[in-house]
């Protein structure tokens, strides 16, 4: 049985933004993990370039994350009472490594 009009209709297009977005995520995660378990294994000059190449990648994760957040919104695959909640939550989390 065939309903009218669904041959009519075009597919979605493929989720490629998010999807690039996602594999961005998990390659800079991959670096951050790697810089968080080598921390505090140096001398003071080490330490502070393997702090800074953590807080660097870390800020470029979270914006992708932020990033990913958006698509999920602006695309309605976000639930209506988790939109409130993200708007404050991704600030937050931005700024609880550096507290």
């Amino acid at each position: 049985m065939n309903l009218p009009g669904v041959e009519d209709r075009p597919r979605p297009s493929p989720p490629i933004g998010a999807i690039a977005l996602a594999v961005l995520a998990a390659l800079l995660t991959l670096p951050v993990m790697a810089g968080l378990h080598d921390a505090g294994r140096s001398d003071a000059a080490g330490n502070a370039i393997n702090d800074a190449f953590v807080a660097l990648l870390s800020i470029a994760l979270w914006i992708v994350l932020a990033g990913l957040l958006l698509i999920a919104f602006i695309n309605g695959r976000m639930p209506g009472f988790a939109a409130p909640g993200a708007l404050v939550l991704v600030p937050l989390a931005g700024t609880a490594p550096s507290s």
